[in-house]
């Protein structure tokens, strides 16, 4: 990793995981980035997990890291965070041929998103959502041109939009390929 940068790697289903992670970086976060994402075949049990995994996990996130960085903000002569980006996938906005637990999932956290807006707003940490489309031949996120994305995430912090479609191309990106809109 970069200087400044780390890469957390923590269970987002347990309590436990994530109030340590809290404890052990708030004081220093000043961008955090979630990924969170899960697949499942479509029957019950792998459904609640996934929903568990997407949309439990950000609200552990949102409740001990979140408050942090929402104290920090209101704290004088402190370096204030910049913000909270959201990378998800567009599938919960659309009916999508995904199990249905994973598009309930998505649609539940795009909400959460919205609301996680509204609550740190007033305390200057933005929320932003980047939601990434992929094209035929890109569904593995391993094929994903990084890259693009990265930028993409960049210029839309820069420009203060708070939703972002990316539409994602296999590893091998054609010119015009990158898709912004609000």
């Amino acid at each position: 990793m970069q200087d400044g940068l780390s890469l957390v790697a923590l269970d987002l289903r347990s309590d436990d995981s994530v109030a340590a992670c809290a404890r052990g970086i708030g004081a220093s976060v000043g961008l955090i980035v979630t990924t969170a994402e899960m697949m499942g075949d479509g029957d019950t049990a792998e459904a609640r997990d996934v929903m568990e995994t997407i949309c439990g996990g950000l609200l552990r996130l949102s409740r001990h890291l979140g408050l942090i960085m929402q104290a920090r903000c209101i704290e004088i002569g402190k370096l204030p965070p910049k913000g909270w980006v959201n990378l998800l996938s567009a599938y919960g906005l659309a009916d999508a041929s995904d199990p249905a637990g994973r598009g309930v999932a998505l649609a539940a956290a795009l909400s959460l998103y919205s609301s996680m807006r509204s609550e740190f707003l007033p305390y200057g940490l933005r929320v932003m959502t980047v939601l990434t489309v992929p094209v035929a031949g890109a569904e593995d996120t391993d094929q994903l041109e990084a890259e693009t994305l990265a930028l993409a995430v960049i210029a839309a912090l820069v420009s203060g939009q708070e939703e972002v479609s990316v539409v994602l191309v296999p590893a091998q990106p054609t010119a015009g390929t990158l898709r912004e809109g609000a």
